[in-house]
C-alpha cells in the first residue's frame, strides 16, 4: 500500500470515528475492519468481495457487511454503483475523479480518465450544491457483447434463410 493510500485510509477512519462519536453509534472492530478492507481494494467491489476480503481476519455476517456499507455510503466514504444485476461499491473519500464505461448486457465496466471532462463538470456551478469530485458513467455495449450479438444475429439469419 502506498503512503498516499495509507493517509487516505487514515483520513477515512477519522471521518468514521467522528461520525460514530457525534451520532453515538457503537465503535466496533468489524466496522473498522470493513472500512480498511474496502480501502485496500483497488476499483469497484461487491458485498461478497468485501466479505471475502475481511474473512481473512474475522468472520462477519453478510448483514453486517450490508449495513456498514450503507453507513459508509451515508457518510461519504463509499459510493454505490448500481449495475445490471449487481450493485458495486467503490471508495470515494479523497478519491481521484474518474469515469467508467458500463456494458448494459454483461455489466463489465472499464474505468477511464478524462481531465477535460472532469474539469468541465467540476468548474460548473450548481445551485445550492458544492461538488467535490465527479464520475460519469457511459452506458453501452462492450465489444465482446456486440460481437456475440452479431454472431447470434448471423446464426438467426442463416436459420431463417434455410427455411
Amino acid at each position: 500500500m502506498t503512503k498516499a493510500s495509507e493517509e487516505r485510509m487514515k483520513a477515512a477512519r477519522e471521518v468514521l470515528t467522528q461520525y460514530i462519536l457525534t451520532k453515538h453509534c457503537r465503535k466496533t472492530p468489524e466496522r473498522y475492519a470493513l472500512l480498511d478492507a474496502a480501502y485496500s481494494i483497488t476499483g469497484q467491489f461487491t458485498v461478497d468481495t468485501l466479505q471475502e476480503h475481511v474473512a481473512k481476519k474475522m468472520m462477519i455476517s453478510r448483514v453486517t457487511v450490508y449495513n456498514n456499507l450503507e453507513l459508509f455510503v451515508k457518510i461519504g466514504l463509499v459510493v454505490k454503483h448500481p449495475t445490471p444485476g449487481l450493485v458495486k461499491y467503490e471508495v470515494c473519500y479523497q478519491n481521484n475523479t474518474h469515469h467508467q464505461l458500463l456494458c448494459t448486457v454483461c455489466g463489465s465496466s472499464t474505468i477511464f480518465l478524462d481531465s477535460e471532462l472532469s474539469d468541465s463538470i467540476l468548474k460548473r456551478k450548481f445551485l445550492k450544491f458544492h461538488s467535490t469530485n465527479c464520475s460519469v458513467i457511459v452506458y453501452g455495449i462492450c465489444s465482446k457483447c456486440r460481437a456475440r450479438q452479431a454472431r447470434e444475429k448471423k446464426k438467426l439469419n442463416i436459420k431463417n434463410t434455410k427455411k
